[in-house]
């Protein structure tokens, strides 16, 4: 029993291991493949023109092994980079997908929702349009629509009388648009 929690925690050890490893070689490090913390490091004895040194990701237990992680801060820092653009571009499609089926919702909504219906006029607002003069093109409009209303009530007993002289049987159609007619004429 002791063997197999022994090679469990060494399997899980050596699995971390490359876990760490793997996270390691992108972006900037936070563990080293031993298992320690990474920082920065500033090394002071490699200096170039007037620049104080290179900066390092390094792990706290450093130790030149090839066990332990030194990777250079520009390449961490770049690698970083990189992936936070990848991140904002996805976040940047996101967003526009979701402008995209906020319109979209929005026209559904037009579609299934009625409009609100106009308020009925009250009555010191009738009274006032009856007060008040009306246009020229005002008067016109309601003529149109008296003369319209006429004609719509002149061919309604027109179809009506055509319906009472058949002779023959009426269909059920025809009857049920003969009873219509009589009750909106009487």
């Amino acid at each position: 029993m002791e063997d197999e929690l022994r090679d469990m925690k060494a399997h899980k050890a050596y699995y971390n291991m490359l876990h760490f490893v793997s996270e390691a070689q992108q972006g900037i490090p936070k563990l080293c493949p031993c298992g320690s913390i990474t920082k920065e490091f500033v090394d002071e004895d490699d200096t170039y023109d007037y620049l104080p040194g290179k900066r390092y990701f390094i792990c706290t237990d450093y130790q030149n092994d090839g066990l332990h992680f030194r990777q250079p801060w520009v390449m961490g820092v770049q690698q970083e980079i990189e992936r936070l653009k990848l991140k904002f571009l996805e976040q940047e499609k996101l967003l526009r997908e979701c402008e995209a089926l906020k319109v979209q919702v929005k026209m559904l909504l037009e579609r299934v929702l009625p409009e609100p219906e106009e308020r009925p006029v009250g009555v010191k607002a009738a009274k006032a349009a009856k007060k008040r003069k009306k246009t020229g093109k005002e008067e016109e409009l309601a003529k149109l629509e008296s003369l319209l209303e006429i004609k719509k009530q002149i061919s309604k007993q027109s179809l009506l009388e055509s319906l009472l002289a058949k002779s023959e049987p009426l269909s059920e159609m025809e009857s049920a648009l003969k009873m219509k007619l009589l009750s909106e004429l009487l």
